[in-house]
């Protein structure tokens, strides 16, 4: 008997949880750079700031990206498991963290551009 709904479950999970643990650390850099961004922005070279600002576009391309495939492979992995009449338990945790690591990743993704760009919009590029 093939574990294919497993494996795929397993893979889900994983993708999903990486993204859940690695967007909220970004909550306190985007606290630190709210309550002194200002000092920064004004000293800071134009080439820097659009670096900044090329990252976090990256990063949030990157979390939201990883969720949606992580998504796509929990629910494909539910289909497998009702196919192939295997247990879903793996590919339903899978599907639950990817999902949460989607609206997670997204409402940082929003914050984040909204605390960076908008706090700050004199020294937009």
């Amino acid at each position: 008997m093939s574990r294919h709904a497993a494996e795929w479950g397993l893979a889900s999970l994983l993708c999903g949880g990486i993204v859940v643990l690695c967007t909220p650390p970004l909550i306190p850099f985007l606290l630190l750079y709210y309550l002194h961004g200002q000092e920064v922005v004004a000293n800071a070279p134009a080439a820097a700031m659009a670096n900044l600002y090329l990252g976090l576009y990256i990063a949030c391309i990157l979390a939201i990206g990883m969720s949606i495939v992580s998504s796509i492979l929990g629910i494909r992995a539910l289909f497998s498991a009702s196919w192939n009449r295997q247990p879903a338990d793996l590919p339903l945790a899978g599907t639950l963290v990817s999902a949460t690591a989607l609206v997670v990743s997204i409402l940082m993704a929003i914050g984040s551009m909204m605390m960076i760009i908008r706090a700050f919009p004199a020294r937009r590029l």
